[in-house]
């Protein structure tokens, strides 16, 4: 499986059914008034990176030291791509009472931390909202019960009349030509911990958490209106006209396979200072029988009946990671 084409960007999946899992690199920041800020640091090399990601598990382990003679104290956070309103429209609404977005947990050469979790609500214009929606009382956490329904609906009517006059009023909601309530805003989510770096020590950092996997139903050669879902899925997993057909005969057997999907901000591991001196990333299809896609420019090795590998040194990140496991029953 060599794929040579860029990755492309989480576009907006497919009927509004998507939520999605992410994952970022590691990366030095500041905190300001703005949200949190990533920045390069040529004071601390990773000298290893091992990512293990499927739709059931997400693990990474670094390996960092400080390449100078003083200590160095960081503050590292770690960023989820930005989760856009419309994309959790009626997605996972049994999450909505989970004090933290995902059970984000952290250790540092092998002792558990507590990282914070930082939430922002970013306008479609740039603006940070947060204020806003914390002055209103409404929920940060992007997959709460009161974002997981259409705001005309009828469980609150004075509640919702309300809210929804606040949002137009604020721009972060508009009627599309359709007539359809379209919401204007995304929410960042951050873990972030300090870390004082000692010279020339190497620091072991383990990240790992069962992520909330997006999804959508194969639908096979389905076109509307000059939309075509075998070109959207081709472009945003690149496929080749042979794994197509594969899913195609996945889809023979199962009306609707679920196909989940993962994605991970990988170019952030080039904060760090030099190249990653040893790279490997494993992705996972969890059943030998489902069928992964993704677009990746380097060779995956199939070593395990569900897995592939890719391994690299003096490795300089140039691409995120978006993949598809297509589900056969």
């Amino acid at each position: 499986m060599n794929k040579t084409m860029p990755v492309c960007v989480l576009a907006t999946l497919f009927f509004g059914l998507v939520g999605f899992a992410v994952l970022a690199n590691d990366s030095a920041a500041k905190i300001s008034a703005g949200g949190i800020v990533l920045e390069k640091t040529d004071k601390v090399a990773m000298l290893s990176e091992d990512i293990y990601l499927s739709k059931d598990l997400v693990k990474v382990r670094y390996v960092y030291q400080n390449i100078t003679s003083e200590p160095v104290e960081l503050t590292i956070a770690f960023p989820l791509p930005r989760v856009k309103a419309e994309d959790v429209y009626e997605t996972y609404p049994e999450h909505y009472d989970k004090v933290r977005f995902i059970d984000f947990q952290t250790m540092i050469d092998g002792k558990a931390i507590d990282a914070r979790e930082i939430i922002n609500i970013r306008a479609q214009d740039g603006r940070n909202v947060t204020s806003l929606f914390k002055e209103k009382g409404w929920p940060l956490a992007p997959f709460d019960q009161l974002w997981s329904f259409d705001l005309d609906n009828q469980f609150d009517n004075i509640k919702m009349i309300a809210i929804t006059d606040d949002l137009r009023q604020a721009g972060l909601l508009i009627d599309d030509p359709n007539g359809y309530q379209k919401r204007l805003w995304s929410t960042e989510i951050y873990y972030v911990w300090q870390h004082t770096f000692e010279p020339g020590r190497e620091v072991v950092v383990d990240h790992q958490y069962v992520p909330i996997a997006g999804g959508h139903f194969f639908i096979g050669d389905y076109t509307s209106d000059g939309w075509s879902y075998k070109s959207e899925f081709q472009k945003t997993y690149c496929a080749s006209e042979g794994e197509w057909n594969a899913l195609e005969r996945i889809a023979a057997q199962s009306p609707t396979p679920l196909v989940s999907e993962v994605g991970y901000i990988l170019k952030t591991g080039g904060n760090w200072a030099g190249p990653i001196k040893n790279f490997k990333l494993t992705l996972d299809k969890s059943s030998p029988k489902n069928i992964i896609t993704l677009c990746w420019d380097g060779k995956l090795t199939k070593t395990a009946p569900t897995q592939f590998v890719f391994e690299a040194q003096d490795f300089v990140p140039s691409q995120d990671i978006v993949f598809a496991v297509t589900q056969a029953q």
